[in-house]
């Protein structure tokens, strides 16, 4: 039909015009593309750019620590580390944290996002302060900062109060980006049990491509510029 004659090229040829090399589907309880990570933080020879939400499966996972032993190895062979973390007092932050209490059907209920904001447990505390996200981004920053001391040339991080629309991970060959969102069909579990709202979506992966013709989709390029015009313009240094 038309449509087939004039836009559709095929899975193939879209994923070849984008430079994709894999995706990584979701599993029941992690990541898939975890392991994918790891070799990416092993592979860096110059950068390796990180923009997550808490960056907790990196920096504090219990579970697993190849992932901070690795990150610090490429800090010893003087790759340049970026960092950004979510600011967890920003407004998306808390909408994020809202959305994730919501569709984990926790106690206390909490019916709209202004209530939310300020909402205070028995204990006086605030609600969102007990809530995954904080804890994980504040522990990582925490071990961030342990590593910055011993790798201060090399290893920089901020916080960012921009929209979190992604989550990605980058070397000077790959780009590897999971889009983030407020939807969920099975909350995931992070390093301690918490549900978490991630891990969903496929993650892509894009490789970057020295063809500067038209034909190519340089969907690494515009993940390295999301990362720099978040690093430069909507965040700041903690």
């Amino acid at each position: 039909n038309d449509y087939e004659e004039k836009y559709c090229r095929g899975t193939d040829c879209a994923i070849r015009h984008l430079d994709i090399p894999n995706m990584y589907v979701p599993q029941h309880s992690d990541i898939d593309a975890l392991p994918r990570m790891l070799a990416f933080i092993k592979d860096s020879k110059k950068f390796l750019y990180i923009k997550q939400v808490s960056i907790a499966h990196i920096l504090n996972n219990q579970r697993d620590m190849r992932y901070i032993t690795e990150l610090e190895n490429a800090l010893k062979r003087k790759v340049e580390v970026k960092l950004l973390f979510i600011d967890v007092d920003s407004e998306v932050a808390m909408m994020r944290s809202f959305c994730e209490h919501t569709h984990s059907n926790k106690e206390p209920k909490v019916a709209t996002y202004d209530t939310f904001k300020n909402f205070k447990k028995k204990d006086g505390t605030k609600l969102r302060h007990s809530l995954p996200m904080y804890d994980d981004t504040n522990n990582a920053i925490e071990a961030a900062r342990a590593l910055q001391n011993l790798h201060l040339n090399h290893l920089q991080f901020k916080i960012y109060y921009a929209a979190p629309d992604g989550a990605i991970i980058l070397n000077e060959n790959f780009a590897l980006f999971e889009p983030l969102h407020y939807g969920a069909k099975s909350l995931r579990k992070n390093a301690n049990g918490a549900k978490i709202l991630s891990g969903e979506m496929p993650h892509i992966e894009f490789k970057r491509c020295d063809d500067d013709s038209e034909n190519r989709g340089h969907g690494y390029e515009v993940i390295k510029s999301n990362f720099e015009f978040v690093w430069n313009h909507l965040s700041k240094y903690i």
